[in-house]
């Protein structure tokens, strides 16, 4: 079965070269590296990963993330993160896209706490023109002005990160509900992340369980993808690569059918062609 991991970061130990921000939330030394990555991928028969740029340690420096696609994009593929209000964003992106092979743009919310503006408008349109998948980190709060997005963009796939950020939401039956309004949009795809974050227990993690299934109920698993949130010893803590990945392939019960769209075979579609004709 294929599998492919649709959120991991990583971070370079080379600090002069690919500097961090000055508020960095840094992991522990060796954590969260390129080697780091590779080690925890082969060890648990991931055949590639999606590298999403890590916000909280190189803000909208996009060098390290590009750096990786451009130079294992036989197994990475890179999503960059742009500032909205740059009004070179565009720019940006064409030139990542075509210097480094970047696959995905995250896009986050304005410091004004908006999602549908302009200059979100503009990326993203920029984003669909070069035929890239949008990754999209928000909460419920925004979820009218994401629907808006999504049906203004219907050409476009965009991933629902942290399934709206579950993993934060007091109010997980509002989640439900705002997933099960932008399910009915077809261009939206859902993140199956932090399982071990929103559960109360220790492994399996069941408290947790009928809320995923129902997720992959209200998207389709055609429409869902996993991700580990690696480095996990940094961002899950309570639980490492292979616990949160032994859920997905042995202890929710799903056909194999939909087990093998959600781990792998959905991403290869929207990350991986050369994988998804194998």
């Amino acid at each position: 079965m294929l599998i492919i991991d649709c959120h991991a970061h990583a971070y370079s130990p080379d600090e002069w070269r690919y500097p961090p921000t000055p508020e960095a939330r840094r992991p522990p030394a060796g954590i969260g590296s390129l080697e780091h990555l590779k080690q925890t991928c082969q060890a648990n028969g991931v055949s590639a990963a999606v590298v999403i740029q890590t916000h909280s340690f190189y803000r909208w420096d996009n060098r390290y993330v590009s750096h990786l696609a451009a130079t294992q994009g036989d197994w990475i593929a890179g999503v960059c993160a742009l500032d909205p209000e740059d009004p070179k964003g565009p720019t940006i992106l064409t030139e990542l896209v075509r210097d480094y092979a970047i696959r995905g743009v995250r896009i986050l919310t304005l410091n004004s706490g908006h999602l549908d503006v302009p200059e979100v408008r503009r990326l993203w349109a920029k984003a669909n023109e070069l035929g890239l998948v949008i990754n999209v980190v928000t909460s419920t709060v925004h979820t009218d002005q994401l629907a808006s997005l999504l049906r203004a963009f219907p050409t476009s796939t965009a991933v629902l990160e942290h399934s709206l950020c579950i993993n934060r939401a007091p109010e997980k039956a509002e989640s439900l509900r705002a997933l099960a309004t932008l399910a009915r949009i077809p261009n939206a795809v859902v993140e199956l992340c932090d399982l071990p974050v929103v559960s109360n227990e220790g492994f399996p993690f069941k408290d947790a369980h009928d809320l995923y299934l129902r997720i992959i109920e209200l998207f389709g698993p055609e429409r869902c993808v996993w991700g580990s949130g690696f480095p996990t010893e940094f961002w899950v803590e309570k639980s490492g690569v292979s616990e949160v990945l032994e859920v997905f392939v042995h202890h929710l019960p799903l056909n194999e059918a939909a087990r093998s769209q959600v781990l792998g075979n959905t991403a290869a579609r929207l990350w991986f062609p050369d994988l998804a004709r194998r």
